[in-house]
């Protein structure tokens, strides 16, 4: 069956952006949409006999999903002027009422989903984006990639995409999925590892370092690694990107929520206020995964196989 992209809309002023940005893996990938919009008021609207209850649901409703279909109308006209020559996009709208997290994860039982995407709440500002409560409660709690898409970014291939690792285990599986990626986007994978200034030089873990050295030796120019000091790991890794003009931002799940908990600690004194590059946080993989396109149960077999 083919996969899937949930895109996680509120249907405000930012919303467009947001499914603009996961057209531009829908194509490359092959995956059609699912545009998911969920309201946590309206399971709290109360009811009192006497008093008359102003909330229409099927008014709401009905404006939930005409709001969507001209939303899918427009991707549609979209995605045929980007991939003129593209098989056909699927675009399915959901309409949820309640918590959201339990509104995606029965989304996630239902159909196979190979990315969720989403968007900052309007006005937030960038830490609140990468470390925000919302952003960490999908993050920790969803097994599936999550794109997170900063407020008013300009859309555009992905062409540089750069992973920060950390040397944990679960890295050596990101790395795999990400080579896959990669590939079908037609980019460049540049794998970054932030040394603190005065942080001791211990040995990295072999596996993972045998993992990395194998894909640029069998990537040549087209996975690239850097070993670069910084006095804070979130700063340094913005300077990083804005040098190589990366597009999309990669973390580890647990990657993302040690930067969440330094940040939490105040030891990141600096806000991103400026950052605009989408945020990819991939969850720890099992051999039941299949994101972009393989079972995570062989990463070394798959990256072998990558031009």
């Amino acid at each position: 069956m083919k996969k899937s992209i949930l895109i996680l809309t509120d249907l405000s002023d930012n919303a467009q952006h947001v499914a603009e940005a996961a057209l531009l893996l829908a194509g490359p990938l092959q995956n059609n949409l699912i545009l998911l919009n969920c309201d946590e008021l309206i399971t709290t609207v109360a009811y009192y006999p006497i008093v008359p209850v102003m909330f229409d649901t099927q008014t709401w409703h009905e404006d939930r999903e005409r709001s969507l279909n001209l939303l899918s109308e427009y991707l549609q006209h979209k995605f045929h002027n980007l991939y003129p020559h593209t098989e056909g996009l699927i675009i399915k709208s959901i309409i949820k009422e309640g918590d959201l997290l339990t509104s995606v994860k029965d989304v996630l039982k239902k159909h196979p989903i190979n990315f969720i995407v989403m968007g900052a709440k309007s006005g937030s500002s960038t830490e609140h984006f990468l470390f925000g409560s919302e952003t960490k409660t999908i993050a920790d709690h969803v097994p599936v990639p999550i794109v997170f898409i900063p407020e008013n970014m300009t859309g555009r291939p992905i062409r540089h995409i750069t992973f920060a690792t950390n040397f944990l285990t679960q890295d050596i599986d990101a790395i795999a999925s990400l080579l896959v990626l990669r590939r079908n986007l037609g980019a460049i994978l540049e794998i970054v590892h932030i040394r603190q200034y005065g942080q001791s030089d211990q040995l990295k873990n072999e596996k993972v370092w045998k993992a990395i050295d194998e894909s640029c030796k069998d990537n040549p120019s087209l996975v690239l690694y850097h070993e670069v000091y910084g006095k804070e790991v979130t700063s340094r890794l913005q300077h990083f990107a804005s040098e190589h003009d990366t597009d999309l931002m990669v973390l580890s799940h647990e990657h993302h929520s040690y930067l969440y908990r330094t940040f939490r600690e105040g030891i990141v004194q600096k806000s991103l206020y400026d950052q605009k590059i989408p945020l990819l946080v991939i969850p720890e993989l099992n051999p039941e995964s299949h994101f972009f396109g393989f079972t995570s149960a062989k990463p070394s077999l798959i990256a072998s196989k990558l031009p």
